[in-house]
């Protein structure tokens, strides 16, 4: 009877979602069909900031989520909404701008916008908000975040007199926190060169459980026939950098 052997591929997908030093809010888990429409209010003040907290409130949304800023002037003043992609304290043309829509009383008004990484927004991350009219006094943190991750795998281990390669890709929607891909396990002979064994298994979808605070994680096996073992190519991905 063939006996068990086990090899460990490890897989980290990091989120690095840190330009401000703040960590990633909780977010409310929607189907992975497709993006979610999510709508902020804000209350502006020019000596008090948006809806008097310094900073303002955090947003956070995905790539391609429809985002919806209501806001008003609680002091009676004119204020905008933009998105400083750039931190340079100015509105500059291709940033997301409400302008010409201004809050000048209690009445909230509508901007509507969708940050796509690449188009509008250069890459998942955080950025700031900001009056355009008090940019120095009225700002908070805009955190995008990719609608997916993905990881090329490509791990090597030896078994004995078989080298054992392990390739392919790997995407964790990061709406539903699940995985799919497709991962190929070859096993050769190191003297011959010889394949004694090759085969492409697709990965359905996976749900990644939470490990800590900022974490999440799925583990799972491959049994691959390799003689004179049964050979088993467990994967484990990480994702860090997440709070859950």
């Amino acid at each position: 009877m063939p006996r068990q052997r086990r090899i460990l591929v490890p897989v980290a997908l990091i989120l690095l979602i840190g330009v401000l030093s703040i960590p990633i809010a909780p977010l409310r888990q929607v189907s992975a069909s497709g993006p979610a429409h999510r709508t902020f209010h804000l209350i502006g003040f020019a000596a008090q900031n948006w809806n008097s907290t310094s900073p303002g409130p955090l947003m956070t949304v995905f790539d391609g989520d429809l985002v919806s800023i209501l806001f008003s002037s609680g002091d009676g003043l004119i204020h905008t909404w933009y998105l400083d992609v750039n931190n340079n304290g100015i509105a500059d043309t291709n940033e997301p701008n409400s302008f010409p829509i201004e809050a000048t009383s209690s009445a909230f008004v509508n901007y509507t916008f969708t940050p796509k990484i690449g188009t509008n927004i250069p890459a998942g991350g955080n950025f700031t908000y900001r009056c355009g009219v008090h940019p120095g006094s009225m700002f908070g943190a805009f955190q995008v975040i990719p609608a997916t991750i993905n990881s090329s795998i490509n791990s090597a281990s030896t078994l004995d007199s078989s080298s054992v390669a392990t390739v392919g890709t790997l995407t964790v929607d990061m709406r539903s926190f699940t995985l799919t891909g497709s991962l190929t396990v070859t096993a050769t002979n190191s003297t011959t060169g010889a394949t004694l064994f090759s085969k492409t298994y697709a990965i359905p979808a996976m749900g990644l459980m939470p490990i800590s605070s900022s974490s999440k994680q799925v583990l799972f096996g491959l049994n691959v026939q390799v003689l004179p073992y049964a050979l088993s190519v467990e994967v484990k991905v990480i994702l860090q950098g997440i709070t859950v």
